[in-house]
């Protein structure tokens, strides 16, 4: 798994994880549970997605900020709907609701989050960006040829922590695969990658 994979130097203060697709929610809440000194924040392109993992697949008590970012103007604004932090501990949990190359485009021009993370997860392709045909054969929409520009994975590798973050993609082994995989070695460099098979067509790729 991916925890499993990185760990988490709790010795120290922070462990900064940014999640690029929440879907249900298990990672974000796992991490959490697991590691007292992750600050989890997830990106979320449906709030509708959101709202049924608070109801139904156990966010309801895990999230004490949640926000809409607002492309136009480049800020946020409250959604409502969780907890709030405890009373003297700061905010460990935070979901974004935002097209999540909007948000990463956005983190990388704030000199404030430069390095930031020390584990970004991007698992943001299948819904929104592949179909089944009659074939079963995955047929990639427009959404990955954004998602797997230089400038997105380039966004990404600026905002993980140098010399020690990681950036983890959940890849599906489609007709794009190939393609997508070269990308992520032209942008962090191909001695920086590592691919492990997690399923019969299931792929993280480490960089």
């Amino acid at each position: 798994s991916i925890a499993t994979m990185v760990g988490c130097p709790c010795g120290s203060d922070r462990f900064r994880v940014l999640i690029l697709g929440l879907g249900a929610g298990e990672l974000h809440m796992y991490l959490l549970s697991h590691f007292p000194c992750a600050e989890v924040t997830s990106v979320e392109i449906s709030e509708d997605i959101f709202r049924s993992s608070q109801q139904l697949l156990g966010l309801r008590h895990g999230v004490c900020r949640a926000r809409r970012y607002l492309r136009e103007t480049g800020g946020f604004e409250d959604v409502g709907g969780v907890e709030g932090a405890r009373a003297g501990q700061a905010c460990r949990s935070e979901v974004v609701i935002s097209d999540a190359w909007d948000f990463i485009q956005q983190q990388a021009e704030s000199s404030i989050s430069t390095g930031q993370y020390d584990l970004i997860t991007c698992d943001v392709y299948d819904a929104a960006a592949t179909r089944w045909n009659g074939n079963q054969d995955t047929v990639s929409s427009p959404h990955v040829d954004r998602a797997s520009s230089d400038a997105a994975l380039a966004h990404i590798r600026s905002l993980v922590r140098p010399g020690v973050g990681l950036a983890v993609f959940h890849l599906h082994y489609d007709r794009q695969f190939d393609w997508y995989y070269e990308q992520i070695k032209a942008v962090f460099g191909a001695d920086q990658v590592a691919l492990f098979a997690v399923a019969s067509n299931d792929f993280q790729v480490v960089a």
